[in-house]
């Protein structure tokens, strides 16, 4: 039975890719923002928290969404989508807003290369958190327009790099263990 097995698993590995390619998320994102906020990005979920001075989008008149877009392996998926997000508990010192759910495709809930840049910035923009097991794979940016006056627009690029876990291997790994336990 040892040797069906092995011929199994030699067999199964001549059918699969010599080397997985990898994968490659770009999720770029711009705000209006006046004061500190965070953002965070996790899986297919966008949402803020806000500190201090004015929420992202509001100040002086303005009601400027969050724009959204993102890229798969390259090829533009969401283009400057416009996010309104609502603010259910208020807009004070550690309000969360509403979640954007629509991230497509998601940020990878799994170990990736990660890189991220500030595209502009007229204060501070850095990395609070970034994404791994310990936090859920979770990418927490911290947005901080404090010391200046006033509001400016903020952008930052993220990009996840990744080899998929191949579903195939799954299904040979779950057939041979359940071979080997009929066996016995």
């Amino acid at each position: 039975m040892k040797r069906l097995l092995g011929a199994v698993a030699f067999a199964a590995m001549a059918f699969l890719p010599g080397k997985a390619s990898a994968t490659v998320v770009t999720v770029e994102v711009w705000a209006w923002i006046d004061g500190r906020d965070f953002l965070y990005v996790q899986g297919p979920n966008v949402f803020w928290r806000h500190w201090d001075y004015n929420i992202p989008g509001r100040e002086d008149g303005h009601n400027d969404p969050t724009y959204i877009s993102t890229t798969l392996d390259g090829a533009p998926v969401l283009t400057n989508y416009p996010w309104y997000p609502d603010w259910p508990g208020g807009t004070g010192y550690g309000a969360y807003s509403s979640v954007f759910t629509g991230l497509v495709p998601p940020a990878p809930l799994m170990d990736s290369i990660f890189s991220w840049e500030v595209l502009a910035a007229r204060y501070s923009l850095t990395l609070h958190d970034g994404p791994s097991s310990m936090n859920g794979y979770n990418t927490v940016l911290d947005f901080n327009d404090d010391p200046p006056g006033g509001a400016d627009w903020y952008g930052v690029r993220l990009r996840y790099e990744f080899v998929p876990e191949p579903t195939g291997l799954a299904v040979l790994g779950a057939g041979l263990l359940l071979l080997r336990r009929r066996s016995r």
